[in-house]
């Protein structure tokens, strides 16, 4: 059997404030998206693609601290484990591929 990790790292910069919230049983969580402008070379020159956005989820104190220390427009480096949010009615299913903190840290601007 193959070894699995579930290891990502990304860096970007928030696109709106984090919303800090606290589950039916008084944990603290903290829902924020970070967006990294996406850019790739086509024939020899660099040009700007679509924006990568990704929606982080971080828990407890930690949650508490990002909520403080970020704002909208602010950047950060996040690593943590990706997870697929799963929805629907109706019959219909929607997926989100999210990232649950384990370490971040502001970047300077």
């Amino acid at each position: 059997m193959r070894p699995r990790v579930n290891k990502a790292m990304f860096s970007g910069v928030l696109i709106r404030d984090p919303d800090l919230r606290k589950t039916s049983s008084g944990v603290p969580v903290c829902n924020a998206t970070l967006a990294q402008p996406a850019r790739m070379r086509v024939e020899g020159r660099w040009v700007d693609g679509e924006d990568i956005l990704l929606d982080v989820t971080l828990w407890g104190e930690r949650a508490e601290e990002f909520a403080r220390v970020h704002h909208a427009g602010d950047s950060a480096y996040v690593e943590g484990r990706l997870r697929m949010d799963t929805w629907g009615s109706n019959g219909q299913t929607k997926t989100k591929l999210k990232l649950d903190v384990d370490e971040w840290q502001p970047i300077s601007k």
